[in-house]
């Protein structure tokens, strides 16, 4: 019985061992299992966000019907979208995806992690080679460990290279080509701040270069002296104390690091550009002191860093260094700077004085281009920023649509009579409404032909009599609508303006002479006009924002005092400062006029008394209203 229970247990092992798919052959193996498989083949619908894997495996295996077994560590974040896709795709997918591997036991599949495979640490092999026949050593680190450095020395040259135990971290950078390996060895060191032993036995001691701090407030000198230079120009005094110093050390990549301390900046330059083997012209006297400490450093960001807040400035050219005083003409350069987003007219007007410093800078419209002359490092700067200047302005398509609603009314009633200069002719209107004149000739024949009735005996009126009878009722309504659209630039006003122009005449006498006087007349014509103007300034803000300052001004004309005077003008105006959404529309309005008039004459009394007032009295009434109203859609056009 034992012997079967460890016979089971062995054909388990080997059925999981070949069930176990790796990442990278799920695919085959699933397409071949989904033969016998059908519900691999089931397509799903299914779209996830911000859900843990083992969720989503078992939510697909209760909609599919599958039977997985889900490792617990399964805690990866899904955003997947699946539509009309197998089962197997999904799950081929899903293992390359996030490194999981498959076991098939009959029908039950189960998911688990990939094993981590660790690389096993290579320690990296330095470049370095030994002449046997010459005895040199030739050799290029790049920060490598000194404890591999020192073993491969004394396996390659069988000469004992040993370490202090404080350089067991220690990483070194140097290049030595064809030398000794003791003068090797002591360049090594210079380069990365140790100092070289040769001790009786032949044995190379490597050890760290220790500094002597005698004073808080003054730097000294390095006791080997080699890699420290004292302030002045021929290095004498060396080991005795300075108040200046410079450390220049090789660093990768054509960089150095660099420590200064009240160093005359002339002297710097020059060190650090044997050192780099830079070229360069100096054009003005540099005297001044200068503390600094750059690590990894270029020639480019060293000038960089020691001028920067002083007067001097340095230009690059293909062969050397043109270093002095900003103002000199040797340091200076011109340039010609092209906008591709936006015109050059005032844009420097409006940029910052500090920008401007020490360059002199001009409009070129013609080439929508800036004409530039300064230091190069200045003349950098002010390019980079007006590249960052240099955006695309919005165009915003303004729509607007104005409204204008006039409505009136009026009523005049009423009966008149007089005696005119001359006779009146009957004429008028009767309907629609009365408003009828009736001459003395019309009024005799209706008298006459009343004549012969009993006592009534009317006699003729006046020829020049005349009555007026009106009963009269108006009204009017007007609808005027103006759909303009207007293109603009962000942050430029967008205008418009519709209105008619009236002349009025103006005469001008002069008399010329005393004895015999002439008379000269002038006329003239002067316009009046009236119009309605919209102005409106758009800028644009943040998440499609507009704000919006719009003025709306309307002026009309209105009835003359006389004849020859200028026409009459009534304005009304409003501004606003709105905000709103790129594609909204807002309601700008409320200019509105209203006018009531009443007038009337008549007999004392007479006029005030029912029915009899409309016989002894004449009345009219008007009432007009008119409204102006705005509509501005702004619309912003990529």
């Amino acid at each position: 019985m034992h012997k079967i229970v460890l016979l089971g247990s062995f054909l388990l092992m080997i059925i999981i061992a070949v069930g176990q798919v790796p990442p990278d052959s799920v695919e085959q193996y699933l397409n071949q299992k989904a033969k016998d498989y059908t519900a691999l083949t089931s397509r799903l619908e299914i779209s996830v966000s911000e859900v843990s894997l083992d969720e989503f495996l078992r939510a697909i295996a209760v909609a599919n019907k599958l039977n997985f077994d889900i490792a617990d560590n399964l805690d990866d974040v899904v955003v997947n979208n699946f539509s009309g896709v197998m089962v197997k795709d999904m799950l081929a997918f899903i293992c390359k995806q996030y490194n999981l591997t498959l076991e098939f036991t009959g029908n039950i599949i189960s998911i688990r992690k990939s094993p981590t495979v660790k690389n096993r640490y290579t320690p990296k092999q330095s470049e370095m080679s030994f002449d046997t026949e010459k005895n040199t050593i030739t050799f290029n680190f790049k920060n490598d460990s000194l404890v591999l450095v020192a073993e491969q020395i004394t396996r390659l040259t069988q000469s004992n290279v040993v370490l202090a135990p404080t350089l067991s971290q220690k990483m070194v950078t140097c290049y030595i080509q064809d030398k000794p390996i003791e003068n090797a060895l002591d360049k090594l060191a210079f380069a990365n701040n140790l100092k070289v032993t040769i001790t009786s036995d032949g044995f190379f001691l490597l050890e760290p270069d220790e500094v002597e701090t005698e004073t808080a407030d003054q730097m000294t000198v390095d006791r080997s002296s080699r890699n420290r230079t004292p302030s002045g120009r021929g290095g004498t005094n060396q080991g005795k104390e300075q108040t200046g110093f410079v450390d220049i050390k090789r660093g990768t990549q054509g960089k150095i690091n660099l420590v200064a301390e009240n160093f005359p900046l002339s002297e710097l330059i020059k060190k650090v550009s044997e050192e780099l083997k830079t070229n360069y012209f100096i054009v003005s006297k540099m005297e001044e002191p200068i503390s600094l400490s750059l690590q990894e450093a270029s020639f480019d960001q060293i000038l960089t860093n020691i001028f920067a807040g002083t007067k001097y400035m340095f230009k690059k050219t293909d062969q050397y260094y043109v270093i002095g005083d900003r103002s000199s003409q040797e340091i200076k350069e011109s340039r010609v700077i092209v906008l591709q987003n936006r015109t050059v007219e005032k844009l420097l007007d409006g940029l910052p004085k500090d920008i401007l410093k020490d360059i002199d800078a001009k409009e070129f419209p013609e080439m929508n281009s800036i004409l530039v002359n300064g230091s190069q490092t200045l003349l950098d700067n002010f390019e980079q920023f007006i590249q960052q200047v240099d955006q695309t302005v919005p165009v915003i398509l303004i729509e607007v649509m104005i409204v204008y609603v006039s409505k009136n009314k009026g009523i005049s009633t009423g009966i008149s009579a007089g005696i005119g200069e001359s006779a009146v002719t009957t004429r008028g209107t009767i309907n629609p409404g009365m408003d009828l004149d009736v001459g003395a000739s019309t009024l005799n024949n209706l008298i006459n032909s009343f004549d012969g009735f009993g006592w009534l005996n009317l006699s003729e009126v006046h020829p020049n009599f005349y009555l007026q009878i009106k009963a009269l009722e108006e009204a009017g309504f007007l609808d005027i609508t103006s759909t303009p659209r207007l293109s603009t630039l962000n942050g430029h006003e967008a205008k418009m303006s519709i209105g008619n122009t009236e002349y009025y005449q103006e005469e001008q006498t002069q008399i010329i002479g005393t004895q015999n006087p002439q008379t000269n007349t002038t006329t003239t014509y002067k316009s009046v006009k009236a119009d309605l103007s919209v102005t409106i300034l758009p800028i644009v803000s943040g998440k499609e924002n507009i704000t919006m300052q719009v003025a709306v001004k309307q002026s009309d004309f209105t009835e003359k005092i006389s004849k020859y005077a200028p026409p009459n003008t009534v304005d009304r105006s409003f501004e606003s400062l709105i905000r709103i959404k790129n594609g909204e529309m807002i309601l700008l309005g409320g200019l509105e006029e209203a006018e009531k008039e009443e007038s009337s004459s008549g007999w004392p009394i007479l006029s005030r008394l029912p029915i009899l007032k409309w016989i002894f009295s004449s009345r009219s009434k008007s009432d007009s209203k008119s409204k102006l109203t705005v509509f501005i859609k702004p619309t912003i056009i990529p």
